[in-house]
Formats: C-alpha cells, structure tokens, sequence
C-alpha cells in the first residue's frame, strides 16, 4: 500500500482522459445505451469482526445487520479497479463516501475531454449529473423503457461487482 497505494486512492484523470475512447467503446460494445460511459461505481461492503476500542456502533451497518467497513471503487469495463475510497464507517450511505471522497469535483473537472462529457454510471444511490449517471431505482412506476434502459445497465455494471469480489477474497481475515 505505501509504494503503490496512491494508483488506487488518487483520481488519475490524465490516464482517463488517454483511455476514454477505448472505455467507452468497450461499454457499447456490451449493449449499453449510453454513448459516453468510461467506467462503474459503486460501494461494498466488508463485513469485520466485532471491533472493539468505542467503533463498535460506527461500524455497525442497520442494513446489513452486521459490523462492515464500507468502500466506494470505480472499476472500468475490463474490471480495472480505477479508484478506490475507504474504509469508511460501517453506518454510512453510499452517497455520504461520494461526497466525503471528493470524486465529484475530480470527475467535474476530468470527465469533459475534448468537448465531449464522458460519464460514470452507478446504481439509483447516486446523485444524477453529466458526469454521473444512474439507473431509475426499482419503484412501480417504472416504465417498460426505463427497466429495459436499467436491465441492460446491470449487465455492463457487474465488473464493479468483480472488484468487491476480489478485495473481500483477499482480505478474508478481516472477518476474524
């Protein structure tokens, strides 16, 4: 972590802005809708043993009903973890560790390369902009357009998935 940390936790937008094209190409080639899509976010959680020292209630999660440290990663199409954020208080919303980690305003100012706004695409926890989109949530008033447009979203959205899956794999001691 100290040699190669920062390649995880700083937002590089100089290597986006060289990948872009590639990335998104990458995303419509899987059938996604949207033209501009770079890469996913999302926020997992890891599940830890019972901690002591006065966090415990911080790491308790209510939703999950177990004590968790929560990250926030961005993963590209080919399931490259591009930025990761945390850990972060098991108690905590997804959106609180977008705001907190300051990606926002690092994807504000890089996601517009050569005039064209690129874009992140995360699940309905997110805040909608130009530079983040969202899928429309699960409410009954969904549209057949708006589930067809979120069904395939899901599809090219799994390799944010990937990335939990790796880290949790690797620091499985976490859960002792």
């Amino acid at each position: 972590m100290t040699k190669w940390g920062h390649l995880l936790t700083r937002w590089r937008g100089e290597l986006m802005a060289e990948r872009a094209a590639v990335y998104s190409d990458a995303v419509r080639r899987r059938g996604a809708p949207f033209q501009t899509c770079v890469g996913f976010i999302d926020g997992t959680a890891v599940h830890v043993a019972r901690p002591g020292g006065g966090i415990q209630r911080a790491c308790y999660s209510g939703h999950k009903r177990r004590h968790v440290l929560n990250f926030q990663s961005v993963t590209t199409p080919g399931g490259l973890v591009f930025h990761m954020y945390g850990p972060h208080e098991g108690r905590r919303h997804d959106v609180v560790l977008y705001k907190e980690s300051g990606l926002d305003d690092a994807l504000r100012q890089t996601l517009l390369i050569d005039g064209v706004q690129h874009c992140l695409y995360g699940d309905s926890a997110y805040v909608l902009r130009a530079w983040m989109q969202t899928g429309h949530g699960n409410g009954p008033d969904r549209t057949a357009a708006e589930q067809a447009f979120d069904l395939s979203m899901i599809r090219v959205h799994e390799t944010v998935e990937w990335g939990h899956k790796d880290i949790k794999q690797y620091f499985t001691t976490l859960d002792f």
